[in-house]
């Protein structure tokens, strides 16, 4: 490689995202922008009910004394962790049908 240096004439085009170029069917753009809007409205929720329970943390373990006690809400942390993630890729799932 040489040590020559090549000034730049113009910048390169800018890359664009898949969202950004219209579908020129309107009925298709429609159900693309709608099944956005279900899947967001579906990440939501599910995001409000894993904040709910890493809200709930503390209150659970406020209580807890024992060595089994912090196993079980940390066991059941992760089960709740889980049936969210389940749950969240089922309702996804069925959006996309």
């Amino acid at each position: 490689m040489s040590g020559r240096r090549v000034a730049v004439e113009r910048r390169p085009p800018a890359l664009t995202c898949c969202f950004a170029v219209p579908d020129p069917d309107p009925v298709r753009q429609a159900a693309a922008t709608a099944l956005r809007r279900r899947q967001l409205r579906t990440g939501l929720a599910t995001t409000a009910l894993v904040a709910a329970t890493l809200a709930a943390l503390p209150a659970l373990t406020a209580g807890a004394t024992g060595p089994w006690t912090w196993l079980l809400v940390s066991a059941g942390a992760h089960l709740a962790w889980i049936v969210l993630a389940v749950a969240q890729v089922r309702r996804a799932e069925r959006l996309e049908r």
